[in-house]
């Protein structure tokens, strides 16, 4: 089969081994830095590169691999998912407990196959010990605990995603590797969880970041100070749905720890235990006294395992069966869950997870803020603003009109929204129109000139940190406007002298941008955004 890879980073050359080792091919890569781009093709021996996934041909891939950064991964699937290619995904699905299920529900709709790589599940003991307890030879489990321990996050660590809680990663320790312990838990038990309490701890609070990106603990001249805003551990307590208690430690600062993973199962009639470091092992006590070692064969690796997930989700769409990889809903669940861990750290208290459905980041700020837009959408009996893909109300139109007959003036509401996604195409007007920003989360302005400049205005209640409440567009000028990242709305109004007429607005297609600005990275990513 014909292998897509999206991404040119680590995780994405450990599923290019994994593909090439079950047999398959790799026909294309996709990557937003050319460079790197090239050096991954080069490695892997992929005939075809690419910077914008659009442009793969569909024909030329039975499979495609997300292997970006999780914020990247509802737009990319989305597409695949429509077009019915096969997705792998790395984890966690999304930073969005709202785009989890969406993604979930698309999947459901096209009945594309798609799998989660939480790679774990394919130790063979860890199989073995779910096969074992829903047997029934060792009664109900009563309590399972374990931990998840790395290094990687002790100063100089490199600054990425990881860190970036704007960036809406306000997870680290958690989605990062405490997500593969949930999927674990559930997978074992074949539960839920019904609730959730957890305590998060830092090293440090305070880093410093230089100019090559590295952060640091201590300042240097050419260092600014950075605020560690997510967590670096976690102590959680889950509570399964058959009443079972979850006890997990997970930290990213463990000295000497590359990548450890240990669990213990507690049940009525025995124990099992399992631990990363001798994988292929399954301690196991049926009774009071007993204890043994049980060899579940060759010891495999991390690149073992995952090459095994991958060839099985190969087989499975060959021979038209559902792979073992974690599902879209589990993943979707993983998310929520996630979520509940966060909001039970932020507001400490346990959080009853079955009443949950929704969470991105911050749950309080971010329920009032969904409730405030849904809100404007009924109160202003908001409408879709079409080609321009805006949710927005006329409010105004002037009684006089000019000389020529047109209405002096006009004025509309706009609404930008994460969910359902509110944005402005790249389009002109040939009237000037004065952008005010009203209330919620700042919206960002993406001006396209004819000499070929460009210029990026943020609208915002922030005045402190450069936004501007208010911005005249001059007349003709390109335009395309969206939410900054990590917003959830905002309400804003445009004013157009003279009134707006149809006639005055005129969509600019992706070719003649590209012609002209496609020199200008962060145009070409709204421009992929809006289109």
């Amino acid at each position: 089969m014909n292998a897509v890879i999206i991404g040119s980073g680590f995780i994405a050359g450990v599923h290019a081994r994994a593909v090439l080792a079950s047999g398959h091919r790799l026909s294309a890569v996709c990557g937003t830095a050319a460079e790197n781009t090239e050096r991954f093709a080069d490695t892997w021996g992929i005939p075809k590169r690419y910077t914008d996934y659009r442009e793969i041909p569909v024909a030329c891939m039975d499979c495609v691999h997300i292997c970006t950064p999780p914020s990247t991964h509802f737009e990319l699937c989305r597409y695949f998912v429509e077009h019915r290619i096969p997705v792998i995904c790395e984890k966690p699905l999304t930073l969005d407990v709202t785009e989890a299920k969406r993604l979930y529900m698309l999947v459901r709709e096209y009945g594309t196959p798609f799998g989660v790589c939480f790679h774990n599940r394919f130790y063979p003991a860890l199989a073995e010990m779910q096969k074992i307890l829903k047997s029934g030879r060792l009664g109900k489990a009563v309590l399972l605990y374990g931990s998840y321990e790395q290094e990687f996050h002790i100063p100089p660590v490199p600054f990425s995603w990881r860190f970036d809680m704007e960036g809406g990663n306000a997870l680290r320790a958690v989605s990062e590797i405490g997500s593969h312990v949930f999927d674990l838990v559930q997978y074992i038990c074949q539960e839920s969880v019904a609730e959730v309490s957890a305590l998060f701890q830092n090293r440090r609070d305070l880093l410093y970041r230089n100019r090559q990106g590295m952060l640091l603990e201590e300042a240097g001249e050419d260092t600014c100070s950075f605020p560690v805003k997510n967590e670096d551990t976690a102590a959680i307590q889950l509570v399964l749905q058959s009443g079972a208690n979850v006890s997990l430690a997970l930290s990213e600062i463990s000295a000497g720890e590359q990548n450890h993973v240990r669990l213990h199962l507690i049940c009525q009639k025995g124990r099992m235990s399992w631990d990363n470091q001798r994988a292929d092992v399954l301690r196991f006590s049926g009774e009071k006294g007993s204890s043994c070692e049980r060899d579940m064969g060759m010891q495999l690796g991390y690149a073992d395992v995952f090459q095994k997930m991958i060839a099985d989700f190969y087989a499975a769409l060959s021979e038209q069966r559902t792979s073992l990889m974690a599902t879209v809903k589990d993943a979707w669940e993983n998310v929520k869950l996630c979520g509940a861990v966060y909001e039970s750290a932020m507001e400490k208290r346990s959080v009853p997870c079955s009443l949950r459905s929704e969470w991105r980041g911050q749950e309080g700020e971010t329920g009032r803020k969904r409730k405030r837009k849904e809100f404007l959408i009924r109160h202003f009996a908001m409408e879709w603003l079409l080609p321009e893909h805006t949710l927005f109300s006329e409010c105004y139109h002037s009684p006089e009109t000019d000389q020529t007959g047109k209405r002096r003036v006009s004025t509309m509401y706009g609404l930008y929204c994460r969910e359902p996604d509110s944005f402005s195409r790249f389009h002109r007007l040939c009237h000037e129109e004065i952008w005010t920003f009203l209330e919620g989360d700042p919206i960002s302005l993406c001006l396209l000139y004819e000499d070929g400049s460009t210029r990026t205005v943020v609208l915002g209640p922030e005045l402190q940190s450069g936004q501007l409440l208010q911005y005249t567009v001059p007349p003709n000028v390109i335009q395309g406007g969206s939410l900054c990242p990590g917003g959830e709305y905002a309400l804003y109004s445009c004013t157009v002298s003279p009134g707006f007429v149809p006639e005055c607005f005129s969509p600019v297609e992706r070719e003649e941008i590209l012609k002209k600005y496609s020199d200008k990275t962060e145009i070409l990513d709204l421009l992929n955004r809006l289109s």
